[in-house]
């Protein structure tokens, strides 16, 4: 497998007299993810929960060929999008094959996601923390 690819971040703040600016401007490096599937992520930004409000969290990963996250869920909405690549999401009745393009509504449900293809796939999460019941179309 080649080696893990970076991941730019370009982060905007305030200047000293409260214009717009470039905060700061960086390469994040993709670091193994915390199970056997040879996951690589980035994290990107995430914020705390404020006043009894959710939290969020963005992280970019890259799964290979083969790459396999088991079941889970948490109480979070979770918007995937996969920027690169195909991946399957299974689910307790069902899983669909997912294409570059594509977004998932990730409502706190059970789910599993397999790369099944022959090339690295990379997917966008950004997970909002406690909405998984108030989430609606």
């Amino acid at each position: 497998m080649t080696a893990p690819r970076r991941q730019r971040r370009v982060v905007t703040g305030h200047d000293g007299d409260g214009k717009s600016c470039i905060a700061s401007d960086e390469t994040l490096p993709m670091l193994p993810g915390t199970t056997e599937d040879g996951r690589h992520l980035a994290e990107i930004w995430a914020t705390d929960a404020v006043s009894g409000e959710g939290g969020s969290t963005i992280r970019i990963v890259d799964l290979p060929p083969g790459g396999k996250r088991d079941a889970h869920a948490s109480d979070t909405v979770d918007y995937c999008l996969i920027l690169e690549g195909a991946l399957w999401m299974t689910l307790d009745a069902g899983e669909t094959e997912l294409r570059a393009g594509d977004v998932v509504v990730q409502r706190g449900t059970m789910h599993g996601w397999h790369n099944r293809s022959d090339a690295v796939t990379r997917i966008a999460f950004i997970n909002l923390t406690g909405q998984a019941d108030a989430a609606t179309a």
